[in-house]
Parts: C-alpha cells; structure tokens; sequence
C-alpha cells in the first residue's frame, strides 16, 4: 500500500468504499472481524455511498476511512478521539481534527495549536494537516465517519458509533501502553472501553471555541502523553512534524 496523504485528489476521490476497505492497515479488518462490526463497516459504506447520489457528504470518497490507513491497531500510540467531520466545505480530510493542506484552521484546531505552543514554548503551528502524527502513531479517530457538509452531527446514529467503539476496544487489546486523549463528553464516553491499568487516559474539555476554556487550554497532555510513551520505552510524538 502506498502511504496515503491526506489532500483531496481526484484519484483518492475516485476510489469506491469497498476499494477503500482494502486500503486499510494490517489488522483491522481481522478486528473488526472480531468485535462482529466487518459486516456493519460494509453496509454503512453502501448507505454512504447510496446518500452521495443526493447529498453533498463529507469527507470525500476515499477518506472515509483514513484513520485507519496509517497505523495497525497494535502500533497505535495515541488515539485523538473527535466527534464528526468538520461540516464545513472542502475541510474534512478523514482525521479527526484535521484538515487538507492550505486550509483555514478551524476552532478547535486552532486551539489545539495554542494549547501545544504554549506546552513547548513554541509559536503554535499554522499547517493543518496531521498526516504527520498519524505517521507516527497515532490514531486520529471521530466516533462518527461522515456527515452531511453544512449540518453538524447529522450522520449520528447512522451506526458509525459500533464501529469506532470496535476500533476502541481494538487498541485496547493489542496495544501497548497507548495514551487515549479524550476532549469533551462525547469522546469521554469511550473511557469505558479502555482498560486504565494498562493504558493512559487524558480527558479535559473539548477544544471549541465554545469550552476550550473550560479545560482544554493548560491541560498539558501533549507533553503528558510524550512522558508517558517515554516512561515505557516507545519514542514520543514530534507535534510539529510537518509543519511549515
């Protein structure tokens, strides 16, 4: 498999969901497999799919499933738990709180940003695609794939949630010593599939606009996070990777 880059090309457009199945890191369709969610995966492609032919859906085809593409469930170091693509035109690239190369940075990442300059005493970062860290590690997951552009949260409850709680438990398993960062209530939820004696667990508020003061800002977990991996032998994350 070719290393995928998250920008919105015609050819990664072009790509089926079924296609996109096959592109997948080693590992997760077994996982899925096993926490009885593969078939799941294929009808909500099918119903995506299907939706496209009268909705404008983010993100495009062959995103879908860029979580997954970049590291197997036992290589995760850090999982960033979203909520559901950014609604707004052209920004949703297919990892939770990124966004395709040149884009304006929303809110939340904007805040994630100062929040990480601040930790490290550095100007915080301008590019807004983190292909970088899922490079490196780390799984950069919302709890919904998909959403219709303009209308925040309007594919919750289309089944999304089973799978990504699957991915979860996934890491959970084969993982060793992940930190999962989980920002606002939504993603706190996901507490409950993670096995804290083995695992590092961060929560603070959501990173909006909306409550990042409430919390987000002065959390201190990306330093955190790197102590920890540290601590257990594994290389920490460089935050700045790819930015220019």
């Amino acid at each position: 498999m070719g290393v995928p880059v998250c920008e919105g090309s015609m050819e990664a457009q072009g790509i089926t969901f079924r296609e996109e199945l096959e592109s997948m890191a080693a590992g997760w369709d077994d996982a899925f497999n096993r926490f009885g969610v593969w078939q799941t995966l294929k009808r909500l492609g099918d119903e995506v799919e299907a939706r496209r032919l009268q909705e404008e859906i983010a993100p495009p085809r062959g995103k879908v499933l860029e979580a997954f593409k970049w590291v197997s469930p036992e290589r995760v170091k850090v999982v960033i738990l979203g909520q559901d693509p950014y609604p707004r035109p052209g920004d949703a690239c297919g990892l939770s709180f990124s966004v395709f190369p040149g884009r304006r940075l929303p809110g939340s990442l904007r805040n994630i940003f100062c929040e990480l300059g601040v930790e490290y005493g550095r100007a915080p970062r301008e590019n807004g695609d983190l292909s970088g860290w899922a490079r490196q590690g780390v799984l950069l997951l919302n709890s919904v794939l998909t959403v219709n552009v303009g209308a925040a949260g309007s594919h919750v409850g289309l089944g999304w949630e089973r799978v990504t709680e699957a991915a979860l438990l996934a890491v959970n398993e084969r993982a060793s010593h992940c930190v999962f960062m989980l920002w606002g209530r939504v993603a706190q939820r996901a507490a409950a599939c993670i096995d804290a004696s083995r695992h590092c667990i961060l929560q603070a508020a959501h990173p909006s606009p909306l409550s990042a003061s409430r919390g987000f800002l002065g959390c201190g977990h990306f330093k955190i996070a790197n102590d920890y991996l540290q601590r257990y032998g594994q290389e920490g994350i460089n935050w700045f990777a790819g930015d220019v």
